[in-house]
């Protein structure tokens, strides 16, 4: 199993050591010293967690650049670490560190637990077409719910981005792409090259490490499976959510108007219920298959 990609950032360089010391043999870690080398590393690679030391001798402290991880990767680990007061740490979570751990503290046992904790959540590429947008959204505020990290290109993909380079480090830091299979995206070209990279990135055999991803195909409606997906591939169908929507909006007509505004007279709770409980049944069954990685 390949070892967890770890940059950290502190300009101590005693301190450095005994981290590489302690920590070396369970994690690929990388060590930089300034906010600007950092801030290369995480443009240029992939990395799991980051640890950051609060007071970087450079013109931008630890706490900026935690502030500049949340805004461009939310859904990447960070931790900050000082030799500091203890309401700087506190300081530190309300800017978006995941956690603040104190140097004079450094129980080997302890930090490793806590590092653990965040490595080992599982995250989630969802590729879909926008058109799917509202039931993506729906989705993805569920899978957060429950402790999974997720990729969704409204959040992650930024103003001036690269939207390939953005699709491309999504994927290659994720351990599931949940493709969302509809007649509006089997004919997407972003999906099918969303679901393109996840699939070469599997069969990658070169030098460098790459996590292996694993490509789950949801049919939300009676499409056919895109051509890049083999024929044997399983998919998951949750189209009988979206008969049901139509089913529904098909017995609304003959209902009595409104007569002041001329539409159906329905109290919209059942529609509202039977989705809701088909959705959590596909639910669980998808979760049982993300926790059995």
């Amino acid at each position: 199993m390949n070892k967890p990609n770890v940059l950290w950032v502190d300009d101590d360089p005693v301190f450095c050591k005994e981290m590489e010391e302690s920590f070396g043999s369970k994690y690929h870690i990388h060590f930089v010293h300034d906010y600007e080398n950092a801030a290369n590393e995480l443009t240029n690679d992939i990395y799991d967690l980051v640890v950051v030391d609060l007071h970087l001798e450079t013109e931008m402290s630890g706490l900026k650049l935690v502030e500049e991880i949340k805004l461009r990767q939310p859904g990447l680990p960070v931790i900050v670490v000082s030799q500091g007061k203890y309401r700087e740490l506190d300081e530190a979570r309300l800017k978006g560190a995941d956690d603040a751990l104190y140097k004079a503290e450094s129980d080997v046992e302890r930090w490793q637990s806590i590092f653990q904790s965040f490595l080992d959540q599982i995250s989630i590429f969802l590729s879909y077409s926008s058109q799917d947008q509202q039931f993506v959204r729906m989705l993805n505020e569920r899978l957060i719910e429950r402790g999974f990290i997720t990729w969704l290109e409204e959040v992650e993909i930024l103003p001036g981005d690269s939207i390939l380079d953005g699709i491309h480090q999504g994927i290659n830091a994720s351990d599931f792409l949940i493709a969302i299979l509809t007649q509006n995206s089997v004919s997407s070209k972003w999906v099918e090259r969303e679901i393109k990279t996840a699939i070469r990135q599997n069969t990658d055999h070169s030098e460098k490490e790459v996590r292996r991803i694993r490509v789950i195909p949801i049919k939300l409606d009676e499409c056919n499976l895109p051509p890049i997906l083999n024929d044997d591939t399983s998919f998951a169908d949750w189209s009988n959510l979206t008969d049901l929507i139509i089913r529904k909006k098909k017995e609304i007509e003959g209902y009595i108007l409104d007569r002041r505004t001329n539409l159906p007279v329905i109290d919209k709770r059942w529609l509202h219920d039977e989705f809701a409980q088909k959705f959590d049944q596909h639910f669980r069954t998808l979760i049982k298959v993300l926790e059995r990685r």
